[in-house]
């Protein structure tokens, strides 16, 4: 069903409610919800950290392996793409402190693996990004056509809002696809990437 949705900022574009969205106001998981999540994933042990560099992740929710392979691609991600590097330069500035305002630390990027609903980014520019596991693994529109969604792409894109503040922007909603998606994952896969075409998992 498609349907109009907000699509960053005040963009407006038609959604397929089917196949989950990136940021979107409509779409994202609120803030009480989240830590909620979070909490119980906490009290469940569903929790794995990594230093990417200097930048603390940390994964909540999912399984061990799900946590493992979010962390792989997060690294592939920062650390093996030019965009990626300008990701790190972004997080790595927002700090917060701690030892009584003595010390800053660069604040952790924590990804929350959900198994409903679409991924998202909590804000723009923020620290807080949602990974649908119901997306990984299906097929998008690409060309050449046979492209699969992997925790790459999900975590390239919502990283460009997160990290970079690219919007989806207007209907057909592809700024944050053309402009951070797609030359990342052109950049990891050189020999067999499939371009997304099409806004929607």
């Amino acid at each position: 069903m498609k349907v109009r949705r907000r699509c960053g900022g005040n963009n407006w574009g038609e959604i397929d409610e089917q196949q989950g969205e990136g940021y979107s106001p409509d779409n994202r998981i609120n803030n009480r919800d989240r830590e909620l999540k979070i909490y119980q994933a906490k009290t469940a042990g569903q929790v794995s950290t990594a230093m990417v560099g200097d930048i603390p992740i940390e994964v909540y929710g999912g399984t061990e392996e799900q946590r493992s392979l979010a962390i792989d691609a997060t690294r592939d991600v920062l650390t093996k793409t030019d965009l990626g590097k300008s990701m790190q330069d972004s997080f790595r500035v927002r700090t917060e402190s701690s030892w009584f305002g003595l010390v800053k630390e660069v604040q952790p990027v924590d990804i929350l693996l959900v198994n409903s609903g679409g991924s998202g980014a909590t804000d723009l520019g923020s620290n807080h990004i949602t990974l649908s596991l119901k997306q990984i693994g299906i097929s998008y529109p690409s060309n050449p056509p046979g492209g699969i969604t992997s925790y790459q792409q999900v975590i390239a894109h919502e990283f460009g809002h997160a990290a970079l503040g690219v919007p989806d922007g207007f209907y057909p909603a592809m700024e944050c696809v053309n402009r951070v998606e797609n030359p990342i994952m052109k950049q990891l896969h050189p020999l067999d990437f499939h371009e997304r075409t099409a806004y929607g998992f």
